[in-house]
């Protein structure tokens, strides 16, 4: 169960990953024409289609409100690349659209939409959500918005970042805490850190050990896993495999199957249970004294 949980956790931090960063700013051409510009920086072993496109092409959509105006389609730059006789783009990547701005509009809100491919392989789409400064207008200090692509993208712009997905891992993790299967066990670890603790520091190592050793049971597995496949193949197969258990059926129907058992089994329809040999070394190892035993 826990090897399942550490896979499909390394799989939302991949696919939450960031894969092109972006920025919007408003520039003032005449009177009321104002033209937006997007800027997009595909990150390395990436690329993307343009919006003229069979695939799923990049959207930019502006939120036309009273005194804001689109003026024709989005306008592309960028250097075309080649990927298996499509014309798709890698690196910079920019967008312009046309507006007519009357009133005392501040911000011009909007998004832009793709889906990054690498190889073969293609991930859901992506939003950039912004909210770019018009040039001009009573009380605006901002000329821009800047950000990450991504869900992560906030409304003006900003996205989490790393250390924004692991804080927000951390808050999930202790959401967790309130289930069914975790609550109940939290008196019983206490319980097992007071009577076999020495000292009250003692018990506060040894339940510190015994998080870490969590941790690493959630993360050594994966990671050795990840690194075997940057080793043979480079980033680009570790983004496909991934990509590929992600998003196939196989695996979906796999692990569909797993949790609808584990369902199952929490409500009654039978039980799962280890062999009696595993259990009585596991209680038996578990009385040893020191880290053995955590």
């Amino acid at each position: 169960m826990a090897s399942i949980l550490t896979a499909l956790l390394s799989l939302f931090i991949l696919q939450a990953s960031p894969t092109a960063f972006w920025n919007a700013v408003v520039n003032h051409i005449e009177e009321n024409h104002y033209q937006l510009v997007v800027t997009g920086k595909i990150f390395p072993d990436f690329y993307v289609h343009t919006m003229d496109t069979d695939f799923i092409g990049t959207q930019l959509s502006v939120e036309e409100t009273d005194g804001i105006k689109v003026v024709g389609n989005p306008v592309e730059e960028y250097e075309p690349a080649d990927y298996k006789g499509e014309t798709v783009v890698k690196g910079d990547y920019v967008l312009r659209q046309d507006l007519e701005i009357d009133g005392d509009n501040v911000f011009v809100n909007g998004t832009v939409t793709w889906s990054a491919c690498s190889g073969d392989e293609c991930r859901m789409p992506e939003d950039y959500d912004f909210s770019a400064g018009i040039p001009g207008q009573a009380g605006n200090d901002v000329l821009g918005a800047a950000g990450s692509g991504g869900k992560g993208a906030s409304g003006s712009g900003s996205a989490k970042g790393l250390w924004g997905l692991i804080l927000e891992a951390i808050l999930w993790g202790f959401l967790m805490l309130l289930t069914p299967c975790v609550f109940p066990m939290v008196p019983m670890t206490v319980s097992f850190f007071l009577k076999q603790s020495g000292s009250p520091a003692q018990g506060k190592f040894r339940a510190l050990m015994y998080g870490i050793f969590i941790v690493l049971l959630y993360t050594v597995p994966i990671s050795v896993i990840i690194g075997l496949t940057w080793a043979v193949g480079g980033s680009t197969v570790t983004a496909d495999i991934f990509n590929w258990l992600s998003t196939h059926w196989l695996p979906n129907i796999l692990f569909f199957l797993i949790f609808m058992a584990f369902a199952a089994s929490f409500f009654g329809a039978f039980e799962i249970t280890l062999p009696s040999k595993w259990t009585n070394s596991a209680d038996k190892n578990s009385e040893r004294r020191g880290l053995g035993g955590v």
